[in-house]
């Protein structure tokens, strides 16, 4: 199935993302690099196909949730034309400074 959505990134998800990629090129090895990098396809794959499988958040019912790894989850919201990522959370933080729009 295919919805006809496409990807868009903030810059705030951009910049998360990023993050996440320094650290794990600087503490982990190329296979858990890659293994997030593909983990993280699948995950978008799959939300194109069905964008609204993922919860919707606790603190904004407009914005969903996909948890990538125990320690990452990504939010986005969908659009009539697109799927906006938010944001990428690491789950160990104080939910409160979650804040998704």
């Amino acid at each position: 199935m295919n919805t006809g959505l496409t990807i868009e990134w903030t810059a705030e998800a951009q910049n998360k993302l990023n993050v996440v990629f320094d650290y794990l090129e600087n503490h982990w090895t190329s296979h858990e690099v890659k293994k997030f990098a593909k983990r993280l396809d699948e995950a978008l794959s799959f939300i194109i196909k069905f964008p609204f499988i993922y919860p919707a958040s606790t603190q904004n019912n407009m914005v969903r949730r996909c948890v990538l790894t125990r320690q990452i989850s990504l939010y986005y919201k969908v659009n009539p034309t697109k799927i906006l990522i938010i944001t990428l959370f690491d789950n160990r933080q104080n939910p409160a400074s979650l804040k998704v729009i």
